[in-house]
């Protein structure tokens, strides 16, 4: 049957609706982890920068979670009282926390709630495991089967739409089924198909920054409640079900989001889920890199009014990142419009696909993109698509829409579109063919440029997007991001070149022509 309960230590100075202080709360000030300062603090910047560090200095209240402080596990934090500027420091030990909880606390951007692991000696984070996890009794929300930690949707906390709240440097793991949990009533009971490491359900300015996410169904779920999210520096893997193409590395549906610096791994052996699935408006995926799953990109339509009438819903911007697939799943790499039946309401804007590198290991057929409305358009710049098996073929487009290619590296002999019937146009200027574009190591993973590669100082077309989302980083290994200094004529790819020198001489440029079909 169930695990014993855990208890609950709670202290009214973290409580929303104040009351007199009790003398025991200033002793209690003097105990290791739990503490607390009156500082006037500056607002955090939005998005949080990817090198921002968190100073303890500025938090009015701090707690300390962990071996040798007064709170032992997460189960015992009074979450369903803590208030904006309050640090949570979750500390790592050698076993997994078995905790579950849910988050509802409006903070702002001047105090914000912070749940911070702090790893050991040696670098390993703090793990909290949904397998025989336990939810404090004092929480009350609702699908407690869908997550390990949820924000928002709950009745204890009870304060509104979470805000401002951030998630960092813990590893998260194993919220799926066949795993089982002692819920806030006691009661054991086993995760849902559709069940997420983190789930989301209604929150502004959710940041989950520098986690491990992995054996989970969905290592992240957002739903349309959620608003300005922003998924930065997390190593999310081996997630999804067996056999099943419903659960995804991450699947979001928000009004604003912006996925950077991550690293996607493919999902687990046998499972059919995509590496990044989206319904949001406002999507900007950028520095990041993609490995494995069904599609790496699956950018489909939402069907809540909130986000489909949004301006921002009609843009989609994916730029700076390194995307790999193997011979598994689809030929498509990435979807861009639908797949519900509602097809007025899919994505009929424009991608933005710019300065990626982009690798296939498929020994036949790779198609770029799935346009599956013939309202949708895409724009691709900039960026290299590379076959690592010789014999591979390239096709640009299924299914409907227009898309334009300037100035990218493409492998020789490819084509517009693989389809006998297609409804797309495909409209090309300017792009470089050839077998080798001159990465570094690819054999070692390493697809920065050699000195002496042809997609050096290759692209001079500057669309008005760039003002918007400019190519002023990329990624780095270790879910890092490093300045990119490369100013036009740019660097074709995710990576501008080191050490770089002019090429001699150049590589067949195409003059404008409509894709070729086959």
């Amino acid at each position: 049957m169930g695990s014993p309960r855990r208890g609950h230590r709670s202290f009214p100075f973290f409580l929303r609706h104040g009351g007199r202080l009790p003398f025991f709360f200033f002793l209690l000030l003097s105990f290791p982890g739990v503490g607390g300062v009156g500082r006037e603090a500056s607002p955090i910047p939005w998005p949080i920068p990817i090198d921002w560090t968190w100073d303890p200095g500025r938090f009015e209240h701090r707690i300390d979670v962990g071996p040798g402080y007064p709170f032992e596990t997460p189960s015992e934090v009074p979450w369903e009282g803590l208030t904006g500027g309050t640090l949570v420091r979750i500390h790592a030990r050698p076993e997994p926390y078995r905790d579950k909880w849910v988050i509802g606390t409006v903070a702002t951007a001047q105090a914000p709630l912070v749940v911070l692991g702090v790893p050991d000696r040696t670098g390993n984070l703090p793990i909290v495991s949904g397998e025989d996890a336990v939810t404090r009794s004092r929480l009350d929300y609702w699908n407690e089967a869908r997550s390990l930690l949820k924000i928002g949707g709950s009745n204890a906390p009870h304060s509104g739409i979470p805000t401002w709240i951030v998630v960092e440097g813990i590893e998260f793991r194993r919220a799926r089924p066949p795993f089982s949990f002692i819920d806030a009533r006691g009661r054991r009971r086993t995760y849902a198909q559709n069940a997420a490491a983190l789930h989301i359900e209604t929150g502004v300015r959710i940041a989950i920054r520098k986690c491990r996410i992995h054996d989970s169904a969905n290592g992240i779920f957002a739903s349309h409640g959620s608003r300005d999210l922003l998924v930065q520096g997390n190593h999310i893997f081996g997630n999804g079900l067996p056999g099943s193409i419903y659960a995804h590395g991450a699947y979001t549906e928000s009004l604003g989001i912006r996925y950077e610096f991550n690293r996607f791994s493919p999902p687990c052996p046998g499972c059919g889920g995509n590496g990044l699935k989206d319904r949001s408006a406002g999507t900007v995926i950028r520095f990041n890199t993609i490995e494995g799953g069904n599609r790496l990109l699956d950018l489909v339509e939402s069907t809540h009014p909130e986000i489909t009438g949004d301006p921002t819903y009609r843009e989609t911007f994916v730029y700076g990142n390194i995307l790999i697939t193997g011979g598994e799943g689809e030929e498509e790499i990435i979807h861009y419009g639908g797949d519900g039946p509602r097809r007025q309401a899919y994505r009929a804007g424009t991608l933005y696909f710019y300065h990626n590198t982009v690798i296939s290991r498929r020994c036949g057929r790779t198609t770029l993109l799935l346009l599956s409305s013939s309202r949708a358009s895409a724009l691709l710049f900039g960026n290299v698509v590379f076959l690592t098996k010789g014999k591979g073929r390239l096709g640009i487009v299924r299914g409907g829409g227009e898309v334009t290619l300037v100035e990218n590296w493409l492998p020789a002999g490819w084509r517009g579109t693989f389809s006998l019937f297609s409804g797309s146009s495909v409209r090309s200027e300017g792009n470089l063919t050839g077998t080798d574009p001159g990465f570094l190591n690819p054999g070692e993973g390493d697809f920065h440029l050699r000195p002496d590669s042809p997609c050096i100082d290759r692209v001079t077309f500057q669309p008005a997007v760039l003002s918007r989302y400019p190519l002023t980083w990329q990624y780095r290994k270790e879910q890092r991001g490093e300045p990119r200094n490369d100013p036009p004529p740019c660097d074709i790819g995710a990576y501008a070149a080191k050490g770089r020198t002019k090429p001699t001489s150049p590589p067949p440029r195409e003059s404008s022509a409509e894709g070729r079909t086959e």
